[in-house]
Order: structure tokens, then C-alpha cells, then sequence
């Protein structure tokens, strides 16, 4: 990854904690987020994948990674066993999954009805 998608992945997708995991879902009516291991192949294949839909929908779409180890109540909280999993938000309630490598037509599909 070059350091200009670096800063804009920054920029457009947040990085969760347990403590703002809440506020994140609260403040976007609409959220799209990663549960990731660093390390983990799949998830770091994924990363371009993630963050071209994430410029894409910026402005309609809250995007977020959580680090799944770091961060176990959550992944427990939303039954997360495999990583990548993408779990799609509607006002704070997850309503569809996508559990591991995917195309960006398919994780953008599961956005397009809730659009």
C-alpha cells in the first residue's frame, strides 16, 4: 500500500475500539465494518478491496476495521469466528455479513438495497 492510500485509508475508513465501536454505529445510520486479524492474508488482500468501496460510498456510508483479537468482546458480540468478516450496520443493528474474501461487487451489493 503507498503511503497516499495509507493517509486516505486513515481518512475514510476509522479504526475501533471496544470503547468507540458504540459511537461509531450511533453516529452513521448506515456502517459497513471489518472485523480483521493483522497478520491475516485474506484480510490484508481484502484491504484494497475495502477501501475502494469506502471512497466510493464515503459520503453515505460510515466504513470501519476492527482488530477482532484486540478487540474480543466485540467480534464475540457479533459472533465473528473468521476474519475478514464485513458486517453491514442499519441503525446500529447488523443486518447482513460477508465472511471472507469477496469481490467488491459483492460487498457492494449488500449495501445497494439499503442505499
Amino acid at each position: 500500500m503507498s503511503y497516499f492510500e495509507a493517509d486516505r485509508e486513515k481518512r475514510t475508513v476509522a479504526d475501533l475500539n471496544s470503547r468507540d465501536f458504540e459511537t461509531f454505529l450511533k453516529a452513521n445510520e448506515l456502517a459497513y465494518v471489518e472485523f480483521y486479524i493483522p497478520g491475516c492474508s485474506h484480510c490484508r488482500r481484502m484491504d484494497p478491496v475495502f477501501l475502494s468501496l469506502a471512497v466510493d460510498l464515503e459520503d453515505r456510508v460510515g466504513f470501519a476495521k476492527v482488530n477482532a483479537p484486540a478487540n474480543l468482546d466485540v467480534a464475540y458480540l457479533y459472533d465473528v469466528s473468521v476474519t475478514p468478516t464485513y458486517i453491514v450496520f442499519a441503525r446500529g443493528e447488523a443486518v447482513d455479513r460477508v465472511v471472507g474474501e469477496a469481490s467488491i461487487e459483492v460487498l457492494k451489493g449488500k449495501l445497494l438495497s439499503r442505499l
